[in-house]
């Protein structure tokens, strides 16, 4: 893969806010990386490092694989191509929020009987993980009007809203993936 090729491919699998053909800066949530391309060679400075490394095409993409980001549409949607296959069959309207120090991401994902799924993710402010799951399912009311239950698995959240069903987290994976904001801790698999 030559350096226009590998260029290519970084801007379409990440939110690259500088591209020349002799500097790409991709942005991840703890600040951006600095990748260099000349006569030949890479050189990769990972954000909050100092230093820079050569790096190959291949332990580039490596590399990056161990950092999040805020991701290009692109990349969203292998997320969503993942998620519908883990959903299968299952039908309903599911929410969550991720919370971190008054910022929160509330996901509400409606999947229908013909496997039709509807996400909608929204970044908010919010005084505590309680109120952003609250937000999460006042704005599947919203988006989703009627009688039918949305789940969610915060439990002190059922009996704040007529419409909202308890449902364990692990069945609650679908709207989870997109509503986590805040980094996994060590032995922490899932947040929010």
């Amino acid at each position: 893969m030559n350096n226009k090729q590998l260029i290519e491919k970084l801007s379409i699998e990440y939110t690259v806010h500088v591209r020349t053909e002799y500097h790409i800066q991709i942005e991840t949530l703890n600040g951006p990386h600095d990748i260099w391309f000349s006569k030949g060679k890479i050189k990769f400075s990972a954000c909050g490092s100092e230093g820079w490394r050569f790096v190959t095409p291949a332990s580039l993409f490596k590399t990056l694989e161990r950092y999040r980001y805020e991701r290009t549409d692109r990349a969203a949607m292998k997320e969503i191509t993942k998620l519908v296959k883990k959903i299968g069959s299952k039908t309903g309207i599911f929410t969550d929020a991720g919370w971190s120090k008054e910022a929160a991401k509330i996901a509400v994902v409606r999947v229908y009987e013909n496997d039709d799924l509807d996400i909608t993710v929204r970044k908010i402010t919010s005084d505590s993980n309680t109120d952003a799951e609250l937000a999460a399912v006042h704005f599947a009311d919203e988006l989703h009007p009627g009688e039918e239950a949305i789940f969610t698995d915060c439990l002190p959240i059922v009996k704040k809203h007529p419409r909202a069903v308890w449902i364990p987290r692990e069945r609650n994976e679908k709207a989870d993936t997109f509503g986590n904001v805040r980094k996994p801790k060590t032995g922490d698999k899932k947040n929010g």
